[in-house]
């Protein structure tokens, strides 16, 4: 009976063992920093690591770098799994057998003692060489920061220096390889140091090392495509050199019997033939500068994988007008479609958890954002001047920043519709954004309008004189806007002179930003016809023309333009 009890409590042991592991493995990726400060031992703390890689090993490949998994070591990392002669690191190419290793990943800054878990890179590296224990290490991956005097700046300047070693634990040679630095500011007073580079931008330079090989592959049409394996069943597409002709691209879904997960950085850079491109399903990551500048590229299809879209993804590519962004994309970075000026739209999926300010800086003609229900938090939105109207959800619970001069459309009674109404924007109750109006470039002769909600706005002179008189009507609906760039334009020599219409009631701030100083469509006289017209912003080298009192000739005195009276009815050529 002892002896059967014994038993009953040895397998409700293994059972709740095995239960907290697999708990373990449920828990939230949040959950992880926590769980690695409350480890007591080195052992404890990898063992954890190792359950939550395992777990979330697709976050952590697409990015995650919310969650800190860099944890200061339980206790003091035992002196033979410690390089002596770290200073004679080598800088030789990395030996493929190194690469075979089973690592534990630690970070010294400074010249420092090792104290820190390097949880960031660990978690990352693929299973193979991921240990799970101090007695399964077979070699220490070391992050080190370091301040490098700058020699090229007068007074005290540093560089700080990131290097990467590897070791295999017991060997004479350790390997290194720099991984990233940063300079000072350039200007300033005292002690000038560069600063820290974020873990994700230091692991882009480092996880190339767990690479692997790299392969060519030539498809049907003749292009050329470079791949590297990345560890497992993975690889990234670093290059392809198109073949004469083809305009159209569709990257295979698999190369080598490895599934194609991520779009290497400048992978198609400065292709300038490429109109239209294909992502297959399994593609989580484009790296930055991924398309930047394909010119002519105007559609893009991405997979329902994709996570990250990255600095400079499709930078330049001035034409892309055809592109939805997927349901799973959690980070926009800096800059990603930065100078799309055709992008007419954009869609902030429910998944988004990084949103970077400038990730759609100078779309020019982006006219609307919707925000996919699900967000709840709203710290940034695209936004250019050219924005006219934003559907936000009720799921919505915290608004930081809203742009002033766009409709938005809400759920009625929702958190976000109380908001607006509170700040005093322009709002409408509305459900989904099917039944929002959304608005719609069009072109009627030589010239270009926005229409939306029953107005227009003027977008563009196409036309070749340097003399011209806004159309009052667009569509059927009344002209009462000049948007920003809208007077800019291709004629060489510069506009002589724009009269714009009764029914125009604000010119938009930087109606002539694009040109201003340049020699073209740079408008010499601005006739403004209803004294209630209002200039936010233009730039000086402009004379404008309107009624003596009229809101105009505030605004113009406000921006330093010459002014000068007009009736409002002679048309001046």
């Amino acid at each position: 009976m002892m002896k059967k009890g014994l038993m009953v409590c040895l397998a409700l042991a293994l059972a709740l063992c095995v239960y907290g592991i697999a708990a373990a493995e449920e828990a939230p990726l949040e959950n992880a920093p926590e769980a690695l400060q409350n480890a007591v031992t080195i052992d404890e703390q990898l063992a954890v690591l190792s359950r939550y890689a395992a777990a979330y090993e697709a976050d952590l490949e697409a990015g995650r770098w919310d969650v800190d998994l860099d944890v200061r070591l339980a206790e003091d990392l035992p002196e033979n799994l410690w390089p002596k002669n770290l200073d004679e690191a080598v800088s030789d190419p990395i030996p493929e057998e190194m690469l075979g290793l089973k690592y534990i990943a630690v970070y010294r800054k400074e010249g420092g003692s090792c104290s820190t878990l390097l949880g960031s890179f660990l978690g990352r590296i693929p299973a193979a060489n991921r240990a799970s224990s101090i007695a399964e290490a077979q070699g220490v991956m070391i992050l080190d920061e370091m301040l490098a005097y700058n020699t090229g700046y007068t007074g005290r300047a540093w560089n700080r220096v990131y290097t990467l070693y590897l070791w295999e634990i017991g060997s004479d040679t350790v390997y290194k390889k720099q991984i990233g630095y940063e300079t000072p500011p350039n200007a300033g007073r005292g002690d000038l140091y560069g600063k820290e580079i974020p873990r994700d931008k230091l692991w882009d330079n480092a996880r190339v090392i767990f690479g692997g090989s790299e392969f060519e592959l030539t498809d049907e049409a003749g292009n050329v495509m470079r791949f590297r394996a990345l560890g497992g069943d993975r690889c990234c597409l670093l290059s392809v050199e198109t073949a004469e002709g083809v305009t159209s691209l569709e990257i295979p879904q698999t190369a080598n019997e490895l599934t194609v997960t991520e779009i290497g950085e400048k992978c198609l850079f400065g292709n300038e033939n490429l109109e239209s491109v294909f992502l297959p399903e399994g593609v989580v990551r484009i790296s930055y500068g991924a398309f930047g500048g394909c010119t002519k590229l105007v559609r893009a299809d991405l997979p329902s994988t994709l996570k990250i879209i990255g600095e400079y993804a499709f930078g330049s590519c001035y034409r892309l007008r055809d592109m939805e962004i997927p349901d799973a994309v959690q980070v926009i970075e800096r800059h990603a479609f930065y100078v799309c000026t055709d992008l007419e739209h954009a869609r902030i999926p429910a998944s988004i958890q990084t949103l970077d300010a400038e990730a759609f800086d100078t779309v020019d003609r982006l006219a609307y954002v919707i925000v996919a229900d699900g967000v709840t938090q709203l710290t940034t939105v695209p936004y250019y001047y050219r924005v006219v109207a934003y559907w936000l959800p009720a799921s919505l619970t915290s608004i930081d920043h809203l742009p002033k001069n766009a409709v938005c459309f809400a759920p009625e009674g929702s958190f976000v519709m109380q908001w607006l109404q509170e700040n005093e924007r322009v709002c409408y109750a509305c459900e989904s954004p099917e039944d929002m109006p959304l608005p719609e470039y069009i072109t009627e002769g030589d010239y270009e309008f926005l229409i939306f909600n029953g107005e227009a706005a003027f977008s563009a002179y196409l036309g070749t004189e340097e003399n011209y008189v806004m159309p009052s009507e667009a569509a059927g609906c009344p002209v009462t806007r000049v948007l920003c760039g809208g007077f800019d334009g291709p004629t060489s020599g510069g506009r002589g002179i724009v009269v714009v219409p009764e029914s125009v009631l604000v010119l938009d701030s930087y109606s002539t930003h694009k040109w201003q100083g340049s020699s073209n469509g740079y408008i010499k006289h601005l006739y403004i016809t209803n004294p209630r017209t209002v200039i936010h912003t233009i730039f000086s080298g402009c004379t404008v023309h309107a009624p003596e009192g009229s809101a105009a000739q505030e605004s113009a005195e406000e921006n330093n333009l010459e002014f000068e009276v007009w009736d409002g009815v002679t048309i001046p050529f």
